[in-house]
């Protein structure tokens, strides 16, 4: 209930933070775990202990976790399968380090992938696979629902085959 008119900094969106939620939701995956972690992706955006005021641009650091546990709290109390729970709560937790791995080439890549990969989180690589692939879709619907002009996809293809290449 508080995403509408809750703006965001005007330099990277178009629109306030439900507006957004909404064009992602509309570019995610006609999937429910498509159509899930976009809808909480931004959650936690606004909230109070969330949105902050630094250097005179608006600010959500922490909104990925914060949002991850909604995602978690919400699914598990409407009966959804704890997998696809646990996954919508991993992409929401995860897709603003997808970001920031797109957009820092001195970011370790491999450090994280293999990190990801002994945390128990999936049992096969090619389930970790799937996850980055469905990662990669929800910050692509992400940079679309931003609604600027300027809002490329080409550094989050890059880097998504970059991961498989990894992962493979």
């Amino acid at each position: 209930a508080h995403l509408p008119d809750t703006p965001q900094q005007a330099e990277f969106h178009a629109y306030d933070a439900w507006m957004h939620t909404l064009v992602t939701v509309q570019h995610a995956p006609a999937t429910l775990i498509g159509r899930w972690s976009a809808l909480f992706h931004d959650a936690a955006k606004g909230l109070p202990d969330i949105r902050a005021l630094r250097n005179g641009k608006l600010t959500d650091y922490g909104h990925d976790v914060r949002g991850a546990e909604m995602a978690r709290d919400v699914l598990t109390r409407w009966g959804y399968p704890p997998a696809l729970t646990e996954r919508v709560a991993f992409l929401v937790g995860m897709h603003m380090r997808y970001h920031y791995f797109v957009q820092h080439d001195v970011a370790d890549a491999r450090k994280w992938l293999r990190k990801m990969a002994r945390s128990g989180t999936f049992r096969t690589t090619a389930e970790l696979r799937e996850a980055m692939r469905q990662l990669y879709a929800l910050c692509v619907a992400d940079v679309v629902g931003c609604g600027r002009a300027h809002s490329h996809i080409d550094g989050h293809t890059a880097f998504a085959a970059y991961v498989d290449d990894i992962l493979e």
